[in-house]
């Protein structure tokens, strides 16, 4: 009896380590990165692009541009949500209501200023094989940020592209809708974006910078 309950006491503190050891490590203080507040772009892919036309439009003084990999226009869904699914990923929402909706929301001070929106650049890629959100939903986007800045906005369908992240080697095959929806395409459609958002000042296709993932603590930006 007194051996099984050391084995015990063994076997817990055995487990107690190797929960420790999976454990991430613990999130820092976020450094200083030295960002240029007026050169904020953000991006994202399916839901991420739906998020990312959001906060573009949203906080429009501060986004210079806005990728949108596979994503919507402003204010899809809106207040009724059986668009989501519906006409907001398989149909032809347009983007008229779209702007009604950004006019209607920045007269409210809800959002800011559409005049904002007149300097944003905007680059967005439907894929040709994508029947998770389909390219006549993705165009109506590019009409929507067109309506402020048509000489800013850059549209293109991939082909063969399924529902993904289109990558020059990496992920599942190009035409699939799979985990990890990172898809090899042969193309690196993320440094075409970049290039674009940046007005041409990044090369695509350039070395890939240095630098290391850190989980840092979010309390600080997070209101209370």
């Amino acid at each position: 009896m007194q051996r099984r309950r050391r084995w015990r006491i063994i076997t817990g503190a055995a487990a107690l380590a190797l929960l420790a050891a999976l454990q991430p490590a613990a999130a820092q203080k976020l450094p200083a990165l030295h960002a240029q507040s007026d050169r904020v772009t953000v991006s994202g892919l399916s839901s991420g692009a739906f998020m990312a036309v959001q906060v573009a439009v949203a906080h429009a003084a501060r986004v210079s541009g806005v990728g949108v990999f596979a994503g919507g226009p402003y204010y899809c869904v809106g207040i009724n949500a059986s668009r989501a699914e519906g006409v907001c990923m398989q149909g032809d929402p347009g983007a008229d209501g779209s702007i009604r909706d950004a006019e209607r929301l920045a007269k409210l001070g809800l959002i800011d200023a559409t005049r904002h929106l007149r300097a944003q650049r905007a680059w967005l890629l439907a894929g040709a094989a994508d029947r998770t959100v389909v390219t006549t939903v993705v165009r109506s986007a590019a009409d929507f940020h067109r309506h402020y800045n048509a000489a800013g906005v850059r549209f293109e369908e991939q082909p063969g592209l399924g529902h993904g992240l289109p990558t020059p080697a990496q992920g599942v095959a190009c035409d699939a809708t799979a985990p990890p929806f990172i898809n090899r395409c042969g193309v690196d459609r993320v440094a075409d974006m970049l290039a674009a958002l940046e007005a041409g000042s990044l090369a695509a296709g350039g070395a890939v910078p240095a630098g290391r993932l850190i989980a840092f603590d979010q309390s600080e930006f997070v209101g209370h």
